[in-house]
């Protein structure tokens, strides 16, 4: 499935046929996108998409001090702590 564009979901454009602006790789797939079918289909893709808990920051997991991909440490500021606060802010661990 395509999140970002769920009308251009594999599913949705290999039965859409190319006068319709999909693939047309299904000889029995939509009529087109008026099609029920078709209508039917794409609200099941969308229906299907989850939001995520977290988004990603800066290539990272976005969860903070819950962090998974022991990488937030580094756009949260940590990376050079001061001798004096060591221990105070750690790292996230898993």
């Amino acid at each position: 499935m395509n999140v970002g564009q769920p009308e251009k979901s594999r599913i949705l454009l290999a039965a859409l046929p190319e006068s319709a602006g999909g693939w047309g790789q299904l000889p029995d797939g939509f009529s087109g996108l008026s099609d029920p079918a078709y209508a039917a289909m794409l609200a099941s893709v969308k229906s299907a998409i989850k939001p995520l808990a977290y988004s990603d920051i800066h290539g990272t997991c976005g969860r903070g001090l819950a962090c998974v991909c022991q990488s937030c440490w580094v756009w949260m500021g940590r990376f050079n702590e001061p001798a004096h606060e060591a221990g105070k802010n750690k790292k996230p661990t898993r």
